[in-house]
């Protein structure tokens, strides 16, 4: 079997003439991991930057028929995800942030053009979960969500509604998220000397002491939330701390995920030395699976991680691309839940080729 790198594209990287170049190079990747075969390896290295797969022939259904590279036709039914770009305005600088939160250009949806995408997935799609979590916060244009998310309770039938925030919340706002969705990822890296460095407010103060606010308030009003922290070289040795510190705030549910090397942190950019390596990541990823197992599966909080590795383990498809409907600020619509504007496509390389289709502004309609 001839093993073969291939990057998100399904462009061939790297070629392996036999198995055994590629499990001892698995090996030294992740030796935490017993590999003794490649039939249906999946493998994430430099935190998803490329894949492995076992053979050629998996390729064409691994990234083309199973995750559909190709968007679907206009009138097909089959959006399982719709996301709306309401703002790319944000009051974070995160270090990493992959869209450069906090010095884009605010831009605000129209309603018209959000009301128009809306009826459109009512009227060609079925069933569908909806995600607010592309760049920007966007409860900092809180009546324009509370109008679209009425609507789509009205037009859609929803499975999940679900928004990403960074935490920086008033009580209202905080009361209403809990209240209107069924889901809620908020942002936060662990105590305060870590979240103040990596997830600072636009001034550079500090954001932990509002974030552990609305992680209060979440609880009084008996929210389905969970908190998401970024592992970086700043945080490897905190790992145990920084759970402590999520179960002393009575959080129900902690994930903790890898750095991509991207945006504000690409190889570019000075901070990209916070990235860790990727057999940092994974040990640091498999401590936290131990410890969820051990010490922490007593007190109720559950742990979930990105592992980015599934070996001996057939996957249905690696994202949702191509069954999802993005609507952007600019009007297009992208297959890839970090489009927000065309700013995207000179942050995030490949990015221009997920557009699939836009608001016309003349007919107002999708």
């Amino acid at each position: 079997m001839i093993a073969k790198v291939y990057n998100f594209y399904g462009e061939l990287v790297k070629e392996y003439k036999q198995d055994s170049e590629l499990l001892e190079e698995l090996s030294k990747a992740a030796p935490l991991f017993p590999v003794k075969s490649l039939e249906n390896v999946y493998f994430s290295q430099r935190n998803a930057n490329f894949y492995l797969v076992s053979d050629s022939n998996l390729v064409e259904d691994f990234l083309i028929k199973n995750v559909r590279i190709n968007p679907p036709k206009r009138k097909e039914k089959g959006f399982t995800t719709g996301c709306f770009a309401l703002t790319n305005r944000c009051n974070m600088k995160c270090v990493y942030c992959l869209g450069r939160g906090g010095e884009r250009s605010g831009r605000v949806a129209k309603w018209e053009m959000v009301k128009a995408a809306i009826d459109f997935l009512a009227e060609f799609n079925e069933k569908m979960k909806v995600d607010f979590s592309t760049t920007g916060e966007q409860t900092l244009v809180f009546p324009l969500l509370k109008k679209a998310v009425e609507y789509m309770q009205k037009k859609l039938d929803l499975v999940l509604l679900k928004i990403s925030t960074n935490g920086v919340l008033t009580k209202e706002k905080a009361f209403w998220l809990a209240e209107n969705f069924d889901e809620i990822q908020l942002s936060l890296d662990g105590p305060p000397e870590i979240q103040d460095v990596q997830r600072p407010l636009v001034d550079g103060r500090g954001s932990s002491r509002f974030v552990e606010r609305s992680v209060k308030w979440f609880r009084e009003k008996d929210a389905n939330f969970y908190t998401r922290s970024m592992l970086s070289k700043i945080t490897l040795e905190r790992i145990e701390d920084i759970m402590q510190y999520l179960l002393g705030l009575e959080v129900p549910e902690a994930r903790f995920v890898s750095l991509k090397p991207m945006g504000r942190i690409d190889k570019s950019s000075k901070m990209y030395e916070i990235v860790p390596e990727p057999e940092e990541t994974v040990k640091a990823l498999m401590k936290i699976v131990e410890l969820s197992e051990t010490f922490f599966k007593d007190f109720g909080m559950k742990i979930k991680t990105n592992v980015f590795m599934h070996f001996c383990e057939e996957l249905p498809k690696f994202c949702n691309l191509g069954y999802n409907f993005i609507l952007g600020l600019d009007g297009r619509v992208a297959s890839c839940l970090h489009y927000s504007d065309e700013e995207d496509a000179r942050y995030v390389p490949g990015m221009e080729g997920l557009v699939y289709g836009y608001y016309d502004e003349g007919k107002k309609e999708i």
